[in-house]
């Protein structure tokens, strides 16, 4: 595609990912896990964590950080999150990969196994990997960086993205490249949030 092409099509997504982003659920967690609903949204965010981490430790996986350290720096932020008060459909794996385009424009969006009742900010092209301003335009709002609450929140999904890519790679059996670089990934974003100050 062309970068004009491209642009026309991100803002459309960010139209309709705010669009999603507007349907309200009644509890956080994951929509296909209603087990893992919670009353709020710190309870549910650092629930996904804890059990992510637990995968990890279950699979033997070595990270960078200890898993102690991981927690305890989760738990430091954590009270950012009571600023989100409502639940809201957040698919979460809205990726470029997930997108169906023809003839310059979106015709489907696919692969919501991962969404889930939460914070819009946790969504793709908010992340450090993409944040492009054309999504940003169609979705309406600022970057995430706006103020020291929502990059704070930010920082906390990339590290918890940043997490089930390199915990994935061993359940997936990926090749070496592609874990080193999730290593490298989650080193980056683990010292961003360590570093963090409100």
């Amino acid at each position: 595609m062309s970068e004009e092409e491209r642009t026309v099509i991100e803002r459309e997504l960010g139209t309709y990912n705010a669009r999603i982003n507007t349907i309200t659920g009644e509890s956080f967690g994951y929509f296909g896990l209603p087990q893992s609903r919670r009353s709020n949204w710190r309870e549910a965010f650092t629930a996904m964590i804890d059990g992510l981490l637990q995968d990890g430790i279950d699979a033997g996986i070595k990270l960078p950080f200890s898993y102690e350290e991981i927690a305890s720096v989760v738990q430091t932020h954590a009270s950012c999150l009571d600023s989100v008060a409502a639940p809201k459909l957040v698919l979460w794996d809205l990726w470029e990969g997930n997108v169906f385009v023809n003839e310059g424009r979106i015709t489907g969006l696919i692969d919501h196994e991962r969404a889930l009742w939460g914070d819009p900010l946790m969504e793709h092209f908010f992340s450090f990997f993409s944040n492009r301003t054309p999504f940003l335009d169609g979705y309406g709002v600022a970057a995430p960086s706006a103020n020291s609450n929502t990059r704070e929140r930010r920082l906390l999904y990339d590290l918890y993205l940043s997490l089930v890519l390199r915990i994935e790679c061993d359940y997936r059996h990926y090749q070496e490249d592609h874990t080193q670089w999730t290593i490298g990934n989650l080193n980056e974003r683990f010292k961003a949030l360590q570093t963090f100050e409100v």
